[in-house]
């Protein structure tokens, strides 16, 4: 007769068994990963800044995300990947940078509200950067990437925008309302604009590429493109328009003489 065991020896090997199973986590909410804090505001993780003045750095930003920096003169980098998530640098004088390794997705928002904001862009922009009401100005470093999606708009007052040399942009340009500066020292590529917007404007491109556009809006615009293969074009009011090689302008009141 083969052996078998008695039930009383096989009742341990019975509660090991139990008990062994008792350390294997379940699925469910109790096993799920803690949520990722991706900024970091003043040291401390979270996405509401404080009524003062405040150091923000982020790691990217899920989507839905919104980091509200409030009041106050907010720093705020990001060098991670924004895209569905949202900046915004509130009241105050706030200075945005994306830095080399940071991606601003094309449904990304960097927002810098109410306040004379300044934005740096050292990586990629793929979404919207805008100055909101003041007077703002934002810089495209070199390294940088504008791409046919990405749009960096000064919104309302006197705002500065440039890209330095060597840099041509695939995306838009946007003065907006009030008077403002754009210079493109790179140039605009194929798909590439520049637009004043409303008011007297100031706008140098060194290059506009194949279908690329300079347009002056509205208001008495002064523009400069030195070399012209796609469309400038002064809109209303009393413009000043100057291209050294290529297309010639249209809409402009006033022209270099042969």
């Amino acid at each position: 007769m083969p052996y078998r065991p008695s039930a009383r020896r096989r009742l341990p090997l019975c509660l090991t068994a139990i008990a062994a199973g008792a350390l294997i986590p379940l699925a469910g909410p109790a096993a799920s990963a803690r949520e990722v804090i991706t900024c970091q505001i003043n040291g401390a993780d979270g996405y509401t800044g404080t009524p003062g003045d405040d150091t923000i750095r982020c790691q990217g930003l899920p989507p839905g995300v919104v980091l509200d920096a409030g009041a106050g003169d907010d720093t705020i980098s990001v060098d991670g990947i924004v895209d569905g998530g949202q900046v915004r640098g509130g009241d105050g004088r706030d200075t945005i940078t994306v830095e080399e390794p940071g991606v601003l997705g094309a449904t990304g928002v960097l927002d810098g509200q109410d306040g004379d904001d300044s934005f740096v862009v050292h990586g990629a922009v793929h979404g919207a950067v805008r100055g909101g009401d003041g007077e703002d100005s934002a810089s495209v470093r070199l390294g940088a990437q504008l791409g046919p999606t990405g749009v960096i708009s000064g919104g309302d007052d006197h705002d500065y925008l440039d890209a330095v040399e060597g840099l041509p942009l695939a995306g838009r340009v946007m003065g907006d309302e009030g008077y403002d500066e754009i210079y493109l020292f790179g140039g605009l590529l194929w798909s590439g604009l520049a637009h004043g917007g409303d008011g007297p404007d100031i706008i140098f491109v060194v290059y506009g590429g194949n279908e690329g556009r300079v347009l002056g809006g509205d208001g008495d615009d002064w523009i400069e493109l030195t070399s012209n293969d796609g469309v400038l074009d002064g809109g209303s009011g009393f413009d000043e328009c100057f291209t050294l090689h290529g297309t010639p302008p249209v809409n402009c009141e006033a022209e270099p003489a042969p």
